[in-house]
């Protein structure tokens, strides 16, 4: 029989090192050897006036402590009646966010844990920091009417059934808010119990814009198939590698499976926006796509259907156009990082392909951009001090701020256009 162990610990503040009381410390762990389920071997403790807790009566585990001071995560339900009409935007309104210690995990690597093996563990102490709480409104639907739908936050590295961080039954059409969300990374799951579906986010963050919208529709099938003008897919020297990717950032999609040369199948969100990604050599381009029978002009993406199959077509063209961009300053080179941005072209799209418009000129003021669309470009000067943006959000926010630009030019199929962007 294994000897029953302990753990202990205090919490103190990063700054002040002064004892952080009344904070509930929980101990998620999968026992070694035993194969008994984690929530048996669960335990807390709740930090006293000088910041210690003891967590007693332990079997040897590899865990985790998932620390939660107040305010604790909440998930709330917003009826579908206050959604209805032009309350729809106040109804989704978020309070600003409250500072607090949050919810985190320790020890915040994805694959460290605590070894609880022989003897008791003194963690001695864990510094916490205050962090601005974040807040994220949703949308459920579209589902069956009339479903209740389980949503859960739960760290992403722990399992939802092992140590939720928030859960709530909401019914399909209404919203909800979850409030008090901490620095970190986040899952979101949403079950629907008849008939069964499952919606899995991509990472939460304080990022994460609102509102979501969790699509429990059943997949759909998307046909793909893919052809090269005047040519064949075994003229692609290195293959090609296709993705859809959808611009609603919480919703989770698998690359499209290929079944045969240049066909592919990929089973998707209905009624949902994906931008399309093909990974060909700098000489090919998408120059057009084909969905239920209609052709669009540019090949940023398309809206899934609702039938349960439909069909895409991707055109390529080895004919891809360049675009030669010169900096230069008081008529002088300038080494600068430079974005290209193609009119028409929306921030979710760019938000998708962020790096391949973005170049540093070298040491001559040349920066060369090729695998391009024929269409009309400007080069700008982006204020990247707060890092390559990430989101639909962050990249609308550069682009409202580009305030040094050069003139517009348009390129055709297989040409080279060369832009003069003479800074201050």
């Amino acid at each position: 029989m294994p000897r029953m162990l302990s753990l202990t610990g205090r919490l103190v503040d990063d700054e002040t090192r002064e004892p952080i009381a009344g904070v509930q410390v929980s101990l998620v762990s999968y026992p070694r050897g035993m194969g008994m389920p984690a929530s048996r071997y669960q335990d807390r403790a709740v930090t006293d006036a000088d910041g210690r807790f003891l967590i007693k009566d332990l079997f040897p585990v590899d865990a985790a402590l998932r620390i939660s001071a107040p305010p604790a995560a909440t998930i709330r339900e917003i009826p579908a009646k206050e959604l209805a009409g032009d309350n729809r935007d106040k109804a989704l309104e978020l309070p600003p966010g409250v500072e607090s210690y949050g919810s985190s995990q320790w020890p915040l690597g994805d694959n460290e844990t605590i070894k609880i093996s022989n003897a008791p563990v003194d963690l001695g102490e864990i510094r916490l920091k205050k962090t601005k709480l974040h807040n994220l409104s949703a949308l459920v639907g579209p589902c069956e009417d009339g479903a209740r739908i389980t949503v859960t936050l739960s760290h992403s590295a722990i399992s939802p059934l092992t140590s939720p961080l928030a859960i709530e039954d909401i019914p399909c059409g209404s919203g909800f808010q979850i409030q008090n969300i901490p620095d970190g990374t986040f899952t979101l799951y949403a079950a629907q119990e008849s008939p069964q579906r499952r919606w899995v986010s991509q990472t939460v963050d304080g990022l994460m814009r609102s509102p979501l919208r969790l699509n429990l529709a059943a997949f759909v099938s998307v046909e793909i198939g893919v052809e090269v003008e005047g040519g064949k897919l075994e003229d692609l020297p290195s293959g090609l590698k296709l993705s859809l990717t959808p611009q609603n950032p919480a919703v989770k999609s698998d690359p499209p499976e290929q079944v045969s040369a240049g066909a592919y199948k990929a089973m998707l969100y209905p009624d949902e926006r994906y931008s399309i990604d093909a990974q060909v050599p700098p000489s090919f381009y998408i120059k057009r796509v084909m969905y239920g029978g209609a052709g669009q002009p540019d090949a940023f993406g398309f809206t899934s259907s609702t039938a349960p199959v439909s069909q895409l077509g991707i055109i390529l063209s080895n004919h891809a156009a360049s675009v030669h961009v010169h900096v230069t300053s008081g008529g002088n080179p300038r080494s600068s990082v430079v974005i290209l941005i193609r009119d028409g072209i929306t921030a979710a799209d760019l938000s998708k392909r962020f790096r391949q418009y973005l170049r540093s000129a070298d040491a001559s003021g040349n920066a060369q951009f090729a695998g391009l669309s024929p269409g009309t470009y400007r080069a700008a000067m982006p204020d990247l001090s707060k890092g390559i943006p990430g989101s639909e959000e962050a990249v609308q926010a550069l682009l409202n701020d580009l305030s040094r630009q050069s003139s517009p030019v348009t390129v055709d199929e297989g040409q080279t256009a060369v832009v003069n962007f003479d800074l201050p």
